[in-house]
């Protein structure tokens, strides 16, 4: 037996969803289903509107045909033989016609009573797919055209058992928790107007600050050199020290080396008295030393 690799598991428990489904609810048209990075999904178009409750009676579904154990077989057909297999969904047979105009092979995969028109590969067994959970269900226009009907387009995930499948569910739920977007709103800085403080000088401060403006936020900027030139107030940005910027900032990023250089004051990252001045949930992004701010880091 060759490996079964993670790729054939995903394709594979996307079929048996489908498969679920249909037999679950009326009038199910299938449309697509293929495995992606993170897991699957699966297009369907049905008079029932699924949701997450619908999910634990779908999951059970599923484990039952995974446990029947059985065979993906694999065939070649001709158009008209796929014709009569895919009869009566409607998507299938108009993928079906984009396939005999390229003029490649039909090949098909069938388990159990569900025959689907697929390019594989796919797992030996039903029972090598593993364990599976339903994420979430969206919107999907057909062949991505918002002119046509919008389908209703079910995410799973899939372990190599129900062991590994809690380890993907809490990773996820991990990465959830750490998201410094819903950690923002939790912790009520990303209120707005929100204000940003810009500390120091060069290209990565002026980008910075651009973003700021974008968004509406309020905007301090602490650089003695900026200051100095024409330009410096041409934005109506207040231009002021550095512990006052701490003092009002729900964000401060910070691009220059730690310490200016020269004739320039010097400002310590870590000095006492900035980080007292800071409020306690105030958000310090480094930059200093080589680091890049993209707008997505301070939504």
């Amino acid at each position: 037996m060759s490996e079964i690799t993670e790729q054939q598991r995903r394709h594979s428990a996307a079929h048996i969803m489908a498969r679920a489904i249909i037999n679950l609810f009326d009038g199910v048209q299938v449309d697509i289903g293929p495995a992606t990075d993170e897991g699957f999904y699966y297009d369907f178009d049905l008079p029932h509107r699924i949701s997450t409750e619908d999910f634990p009676k779908i999951e059970a579904e599923i484990r039952r045909l995974i446990a029947l154990d059985e065979p993906f077989v694999r065939k070649e057909v001709s158009a008209a033989e796929a014709a009569e297999l895919l009869a009566g969904q409607k998507y299938k047979l108009e993928r079906l016609a984009d396939i005999v105009e390229e003029g490649v092979a039909v090949s098909t995969y069938t388990v159990g009573d569900y025959v689907e028109m697929c390019k594989g590969p796919h797992v030996e067994h039903s029972a090598q797919i593993g364990a599976v959970k339903l994420t979430k269900v969206a919107g999907s226009y057909y062949r991505g055209d918002e002119k046509n009907k919008m389908l209703q387009r079910v995410y799973g995930i899939v372990g190599k058992d129900q062991a590994e499948l809690d380890a993907i569910v809490e990773r996820e739920e991990e990465a959830k928790r750490r998201d410094h977007r819903v950690l923002g709103k939790q912790l009520g800085l990303f209120t707005k107007p929100r204000t940003i403080g810009i500390v120091g000088v060069g290209h990565v401060g002026s980008l910075v600050e651009q973003m700021a403006l974008r968004r509406g936020w309020n905007v301090v900027v602490c650089d003695p050199l900026r200051a100095e030139h024409e330009h410096a107030t041409s934005c109506g940005n207040r231009f002021t020290a550095i512990e006052a910027v701490a003092a009002v900032a729900d964000v401060i990023t910070f691009h220059t080396p730690l310490t200016f250089d020269g004739s320039y004051p010097t400002y310590h990252l870590c000095d006492a008295d900035l980080l007292r001045a800071c409020k306690p949930e105030t958000l310090i992004i480094n930059s200093a030393r080589g680091g890049i701010v993209d707008e997505a880091a301070l939504i």
